[in-house]
């Protein structure tokens, strides 16, 4: 299967946003295939009832039933119905359903502009091309969606969980404050003078100086903790000693 770049996965949640905006694109075409397929199926099954043929969905029907044109016609609508019901489970995981709705439309377009052999073709070549013109992409949608439901982190992909992950790595604190100028550890250097002023006992040594530590704000607490019961506070300040 063919992989979609833009929404791989990636390491510390980066592919969240892509993979969330995919997703929500491809919801959103599933559900402008259910529209667009169950009108034009309620159209033809209205037309059905008034007795209104078309060719290719009435090879079925004329089959089954034969010269009862009243039966015929409610197994036609029958077609119809079952074609709005794929493009509805289309709206849910099953993808391949959108895939089924856009070969059906093919299929009534491709045969009606070739036969036209009854009057109701005319508005069948009309449904179903629309039908195709809104769902031609029906099988990048299923790969995709596919994709999208291997990927870590589906089906919600959350923006703050991959908001949080950004923020903590471009904050992380940089090695460099911990190293002097020479490109040593200050801290083993600092180590190495103590050892050398212990054991000779010279007070000459010149200890290193040690780099700054700038720490984010977040590690530390600026006020002291203070007990929320009074009586914690109470018992500490009275005066009352013990011997």
């Amino acid at each position: 299967m063919r992989i979609n770049e833009e929404i791989a996965e990636k390491p510390d949640h980066l592919h969240y946003p892509a993979c969330l905006g995919r997703k929500n694109e491809i919801d959103k075409r599933s559900f402008e295939i259910f529209a667009v397929t169950s009108l034009s199926c309620l159209l033809l099954s209205f037309c059905s009832l008034i007795g209104m043929k078309f060719t290719v969905p009435y090879i079925i029907p004329e089959i089954i039933c034969g010269t009862d044109a009243v039966k015929a016609s409610f197994v036609q609508i029958a077609e119809f119905i079952l074609l709005a019901g794929f493009s509805l489970i289309g709206c849910t995981k099953y993808k391949i359903c959108d895939v089924i709705v856009l070969m059906t439309n093919i299929l009534f377009f491709s045969i009606t502009l070739i036969t036209r052999d009854n009057p109701g073709d005319a508005l069948l070549l009309i449904t179903s091309g629309y039908g195709i013109f809104k769902s031609y992409d029906s099988f990048s949608l299923m790969r995709d969606y596919d994709q999208l439901r291997n990927t870590e982190g589906f089906p919600a992909f959350s923006l703050i969980l991959a908001e949080y992950e950004q923020k903590l790595n471009n904050t992380a604190p940089d090695p460099s404050v911990f190293r002097n100028t020479s490109g040593s550890s200050a801290m083993d250097d600092a180590s190495g003078k103590v050892q050398q002023l212990a054991f000779t006992g010279n007070n000459d040594v010149d200890m290193p100086a040690l780099s700054p530590v700038n720490l984010p704000k977040e590690n530390y607490c600026e006020k002291r903790y203070m007990p929320k019961s009074p009586k914690v506070s109470g018992i500490i300040e009275s005066p009352l000693r013990t011997r």
